[in-house]
């Protein structure tokens, strides 16, 4: 399987000894990020019926992939609705190829030692828009962020 970009394969090295699936999808895969159109190929696969036929269009026309990302901005969650034959059908191993390994975000640093001693203080902007399809979409880190107290210690 080529699958473009870092996956959680190539992560492997990086990962603690025993890791639970629920960690995998939690702390390093990117599971918000759109589903590419070399994975709708893959996904294919494991579909039925009208789904996997609409995997395998999206997969196949540069044109009708970017009009359904443009319009749905589909994470892993909206393909699993979108395309319900893939419930309980796909591998973890073809998830594990296909989903974006979590990438670092990076904020600015917004405080000096001098004046908050052993505070850390960082600046951001919450992320939160609507695909045009209406459904609400959220940033990763940045909403987990604005979740935390103003005290909460991040390690």
């Amino acid at each position: 399987m080529d699958v473009l970009g870092d996956t959680m394969l190539d992560l492997i090295p990086q990962l603690p000894d025993l890791v639970t699936i629920y960690s995998l999808f939690a702390h390093y895969l990117d599971i918000t990020t759109p589903i590419s159109a070399e994975a709708t190929q893959h996904l294919a696969a494991y579909a039925s019926g009208q789904d996997a036929l609409q995997l395998l269009d999206l997969a196949t026309s540069e044109t009708r992939y970017a009009e359904f990302i443009g319009k749905h901005w589909p994470n892993l969650v909206d393909v699993l609705e979108m395309f319900p034959t893939l419930q309980g059908n796909v591998p973890l191993s073809l998830w594990l190829c296909i989903l974006p390994a979590l990438t670092p975000r990076l904020y600015s640093i917004a405080s000096s030692e001098n004046n908050t001693p052993g505070e850390l203080h960082i600046t951001y902007h919450v992320v939160n828009f609507n695909a045009a399809d209406g459904k609400k979409k959220h940033g990763v880190c940045s909403t987990w962020l604005a979740s935390l107290k103003p005290s909460a210690a991040l390690v």
